[in-house]
């Protein structure tokens, strides 16, 4: 008879052990958007599981294979010094790239991915094979995997919930073949077809049954009319915030949402998306965070064309870019001595948009995914493809340095060069005669466009309101006309609008633009972008620097110009051009005026580059690190008190539970070394089919220490000393015998098994 006729469930636990681990690591490779086929990955999951099932039941081969890998490695690096080398720098790189990913600084790269994929799988098929089939602690499995499922799940990968689906099938099955052990009858009375019979029988019910109930899961409708307890709610979001994220905001995560162009009136600085004004809403929530040199103003949608209520874009002007490709325009000489380079990533929190925000300039940018972006004449940038929560991008910018600095460096721009001027220029007929005579008035004693634009900056801070609860503009009235002669107080939208129309009246190119104004940076250089920073400004073209930022807006501070500059020395340049983000020189606070941090060493674009659609993976594998070295680190620390109080326990026996105890001892360790007891094979039988097998000590061999066992657990015979003491002896010459048969290594390792509940 063959061994599957014998034992046909092994197929049934075998497939569900192959079944669980796959439905675990298919769950980490969608969410590392790991590039290889799905059967390669079967076929992957598939060789390694059985790998470790075997070495698992085999630990000598686990160390032989060890034993071999050493002197591989050793053999390899004397004939291949640089081996050594090449494995150390991958090995460094595989987890400095973890580290950093955990730490939210980049991304797990493309070349990373299988490995680390590879190891987790080798993770959780050892652990899955060490419960399975040597610890009968089954609760340990769930305890692992359904807490990964449901971050997932929570993550909004909707993969995860059929992944569980399996894996609770997978569960069933093994429960039910456990179930099957603690019911199959001890003796049978030589019968061995009654377990072949009632084996298929047995575990064709626990399947069926397994995948009833896992279809049921699957298939149920759920329902949204959830019971609604407010003052439950609030206790628990009161207690735990974090809770409030969970499967909420869709729509910014890429597995379950598209992602929008960025929209201002989002941020809650204007409730109508095709209406100015209004009330605020103050909004805290981080939408993104930068990592690099510091930043100020984040250009997000440059808008164009003003119709008396709203501002609109001129989409017709776009052309495609490619990764790492620069787009600026600029000179290497006009980079070097009029613009100061930047370089940062950004990552998005709780935020989805096609929009790539940078400075002005922008220059490059990397996303890890090598697709095209879409940039126009104003350089704003659209990235298709879109960036979602969790996901980042590097860019490269140079932002023109102060005014004073670029006419001392000679900057030549023209507004001959500028494309498409009248696009700058356009008015509607909304546009009243009082705005317009305002406008002459504020600039008739002003000779240059520079300081026209400066007349009406300074104006518009000093006698207007700065106020973020104001009313709706009456309808059909013009938004920029009731702002500077009716309601005198606004927000940004309301200056930067007035602004740019009014520069637009006195004949200078302008545009409205839209974005962030970013806080001071952290003490490890990060900036936390929230909707509450979103800022609307002006952007004018003034010969012969180009485009300049104007503010407008009162309460944010003006950008140093330095318009009287002349520099007598080296330092005085450097000092000068640091003045940053401040009214006057003398005011400033050592910020540049671009609001960077001075330094022209940027990260790489490489490291900051790309989706991060995996940081979830790494944490889950310290986790799971984690969990099993505290689960394999109790275990030890019990199984070794457990071993000393049996030693105690035992001391305090009567001479019969020692006897019986010792018995049990010896009886395990002949089956550890390959003699098992045939079903319905009574204590006797099987000790005159084996005991000839095995040396007598002191004509004292198995077949005494059964004799002993019988008349003691089935007669009346209380065992002396002497016979106690023959037990311990033969138990321990067997002992030895045992790790002679195991080997030194693999039979310490298994007494290490045990105590940590690992049995044989």
């Amino acid at each position: 008879m063959t061994k599957f006729q014998r034992d046909p469930t092994k197929i049934a636990v075998n497939t569900a052990y192959l079944f669980m681990i796959f439905s675990l690591v298919r769950m980490f490779a969608v969410g590392m958007s790991l590039q290889t086929s799905i059967w390669i990955q079967i076929g992957i999951v598939i060789a390694i599981a059985i790998v470790i099932r075997f070495l698992v039941i085999n630990p000598f081969y686990f160390c032989a294979l060890m034993v071999l890998f050493i002197i591989s490695a050793i053999i390899i690096g004397y004939f291949s010094p640089d081996f050594y080398v090449f494995f150390r720098d991958r090995l460094f790189s595989l987890v400095n790239n973890i580290i950093n990913n955990i730490s939210g600084v980049e991304n797990i790269s493309l070349d990373n991915r299988l490995p680390l994929w590879v190891i987790l799988l080798s993770t959780i098929s050892l652990f899955t094979g060490l419960v399975i089939f040597k610890s009968r602690n089954r609760l340990l499995i769930p305890v692992l995997y359904i807490p990964i499922f449901l971050i997932y799940w929570y993550s909004f990968y909707d993969q995860a919930f059929n992944l569980m689906v399996l894996f609770i099938f997978s569960y069933l099955t093994l429960l039910g073949y456990d179930s099957l052990l603690k019911s199959k009858p001890e003796e049978n009375h030589g019968n061995d077809t009654s377990s072949t019979i009632l084996y298929p029988k047995w575990m064709s019910v626990v399947i069926s049954y397994s995948i009833i109930i896992a279809i049921l899961a699957a298939i149920l409708p759920g329902s949204t009319d959830y019971i609604r307890w407010s003052w439950l709610n609030q206790k628990v979001t009161s207690a735990f915030p974090a809770i409030q994220d969970l499967r909420s905001g869709e729509s910014s995560r890429r597995v379950s949402g598209i992602a929008p162009s960025f929209d201002f009136s989002t941020t809650g600085f204007q409730t109508n998306p095709s209406q100015l004004g209004g009330p605020v809403i103050i909004d805290d929530t981080v939408v993104m965070t930068i990592r690099g040199d510091r930043v100020n103003y984040l250009r997000g949608n440059i808008r164009h064309y003003y119709t008396g209520n709203s501002w609109e874009s001129d989409q017709s002007s776009y052309g495609t870019v490619e990764n790492n490709l620069d787009f600026s325009g600029l000179t290497a000489e006009e980079k070097e001595s009029l613009y100061r380079e930047v370089n940062f990533s950004i990552t998005n929190d709780n935020f989805s948009s096609t929009t790539i925000f940078s400075p002005l300039v922008p220059s490059s940018y990397n996303i890890e995914q090598d697709a095209y972006a879409l940039v126009n004449n104003d350089h704003s940038i659209i990235y298709p493809g879109g960036i979602y929560t969790g996901e980042s991008y590097f860019i490269r910018a140079y932002t023109p340095r102060a005014h004073g600095i670029q006419v001392e460096r000679g900057a030549d721009s023209s507004l001959d060069d500028l494309v498409d001027l009248e696009t700058y220029l356009g008015l509607p007929e909304t546009i009243t005669n009082r705005t317009i005579q305002l406008t002459n008035d504020i600039t008739g004693e002003e000779a240059t466009p520079l300081d026209k634009a400066i007349a009406i900056e300074e104006f518009l801070r000093n006698n207007y309101s700065y106020n973020l609860n104001v009313l709706h503009p009456p309808e059909g009235s013009d938004f920029v006309d009731h702002f500077l002669f009716d309601e005198e107080q606004g927000y940004c939208t309301y200056f930067a609008s007035a602004l740019t129309v009014m520069l637009r009246i006195e004949g200078i190119p302008a545009r409205y633009v839209e974005g962030f104004i970013v806080g001071p940076a952290s003490d490890d250089d990060i900036q936390e972008v929230l909707n509450s920073n979103a800022h609307t400004w002006v952007e004018a073209f003034i010969e012969p620097v180009g485009w300049m930022i104007f503010e407008p807006t009162p309460a944010y501070p003006l950008q140093a110009r330095l318009i009287d500059y002349n520099p007598t020395s080296e330092e005085d340049i450097e000092s000068a051009d640091s003045q940053g983000f401040s009214r006057d020189p003398e005011s400033a606070e050592g910020r540049d005026e671009n609001g960077g941090s001075g330094t022209d060493d940027g990260p790489d674009g490489d490291n900051f580059g790309g989706q991060n659609s995996l940081n979830i993976v790494p944490l889950f594998a310290l986790w799971v690190m984690i969990v099993i070295t505290l689960i394999l680190a109790w275990k030890l620390f019990k199984g070794t008190y457990q071993f000393i109080n049996k030693k105690k326990i035992y001391s305090n026996y009567s001479s019969r539970d020692k006897l019986l105890f010792l018995y049990e001892k010896i009886l395990l360790t002949i089956i550890s070394l390959g003699y098992d007891i045939k079903p319905g094979e009574t204590h006797f039988e099987y000790s005159n089919r084996i005991s000839h097998k095995f040396h007598d000590y002191d004509r004292f061999g198995f077949r005494q220490a059964t004799n002993l066992f019988v008349k003691t657990k089935y007669g009346t015979y209380s065992p002396e000393i002497d016979d106690i003491k023959s037990m311990e002896s033969y138990f321990i010459k067997l002992d030895g015998q045992l790790k002679r048969h195991m080997g030194f290594i693999p039979y310490y390792l298994n007494k290490i098994g045990k105590l940590i509940g690992i049995k044989n």
